[in-house]
């Protein structure tokens, strides 16, 4: 027997209308090419994860007089708009909404948001001009993937539980 689904509507919208509905949103959804996709809601371990890492960035990003936000920030890519778990900016710019020129972005990847973050955000953030890492944290398998910018271009390395990352 053959059972009728209805289907959600889906159509695009520009990157203003996106972003005049999200001001008002009680729920955060992030931009793709014309289409909006909801989030939801993070883990206590998700969340320790993000905290942590506000830990040991905060220093020195007050130390070279860097702004770094946690989760509610938007990030404007080439074709999207993001919400990224942790954002460090030196060079901030002067919406206080969206930055559009982070130098350090960090993902805690869960299992529902590992390939985005892996494929679609790695492809989007490594486009941006003033990113110098992009780190992605994956607490299941205790490794931190870092992408990292560098005079020949972008290089990628794992670190294990234990090590130090570094950013620059």
């Amino acid at each position: 027997m053959a059972v009728a689904m209805p289907v959600e509507h889906i159509s695009y919208i520009s990157e203003a209308e996106y972003l005049d509905a999200e001001e008002r949103s009680p729920v955060k959804h992030e931009w793709v090419g014309g289409y909006v996709h909801a989030m939801a809601g993070a883990t206590k371990v998700h969340g320790d994860c993000v905290t942590n890492c506000v830990i040991a960035l905060a220093s020195a990003a007050r130390e070279h007089r860097c702004r770094l936000i946690a989760a509610d920030l938007l990030v404007q890519t080439a074709n999207a708009v993001y919400y990224p778990d942790v954002v460090v900016a030196c060079d901030s710019s002067d919406d206080p909404r969206i930055e559009r020129r982070p130098c350090l972005i960090v993902e805690v990847a869960s299992p529902s948001t590992a390939a985005t973050d892996r494929r679609e955000k790695l492809l989007a953030y490594l486009q941006l001009a003033t990113l110098v890492d992009y780190w992605i944290v994956d607490v299941q398998r205790g490794v931190v993937e870092v992408h990292h910018r560098g005079d020949e271009g972008w290089t990628s390395s794992l670190a294990q539980a234990g090590d130090t990352v570094s950013a620059t």
